[in-house]
């Protein structure tokens, strides 16, 4: 192959002129994108490979389409210093803010900020700085102190929001590998 006109050139997220290969990845989002779409339950799509393969490409062109459709897309790059919970609590934040200025769902976003707000509360003791809510924690959700538990409510508040809003929050984190395992 001409090295000059080889579309084939691997950078962290640079997307190829094409996505050859990737179908089976992309028809599975496309299944499950349109199954959440209908009220139906899906599972969470997981992509593993050797560096350079092409995994953030996918995650970019899942969001791509995720937006397409309507849906809010967040984005987590983890770190090796991520802290999971701090960083799905900001994202799960900025979801609930782009919902709650929508007439339709602002009271509920509201209570769903306040549900993360009790989050925060539990989970965080120190400072949280940037994941200041300035709405009161609604008590008795996602404020048990089991980190299960609470991110489940904090999940569901923001899946019930968006189903109010008239759409969908696609959450995606690249690098996985990096988040620590809880001791």
């Amino acid at each position: 192959m001409d090295p000059i006109r080889n579309p084939y050139s691997p950078g962290a997220g640079s997307a190829p002129p094409a996505l050859v290969g990737r179908e089976r990845q992309l028809d599975l989002f496309n299944v499950a994108l349109e199954r959440l779409v209908l009220g139906r339950n899906e599972r969470s799509l997981l992509m593993t490979g050797l560096r350079g393969v092409g995994k953030t490409v996918l995650l970019n062109e899942m969001g791509r389409k995720a937006l397409k459709r309507g849906w809010i897309h967040q984005h987590l790059e983890a770190t090796e210093d991520v802290n999971l919970p701090k960083s799905l609590a900001t994202i799960a934040r900025s979801a609930l803010y782009e919902m709650s200025v929508a007439e339709r769902s602002k009271e509920r976003a509201i209570r769903a900020l306040g549900v993360l707000r009790s989050f925060i509360k539990v989970q965080f003791t120190t400072s949280v700085g940037e994941l200041s809510i300035d709405v009161e924690p609604r008590i008795g959700r996602a404020d048990s102190g089991n980190l299960d538990s609470d991110l489940t409510d904090v999940f569901c508040e923001v899946g019930e929001t968006a189903q109010q809003h008239g759409s969908g929050v696609l959450l995606t984190i690249d690098e996985l590998q990096y988040v620590s395992k809880p001791h």
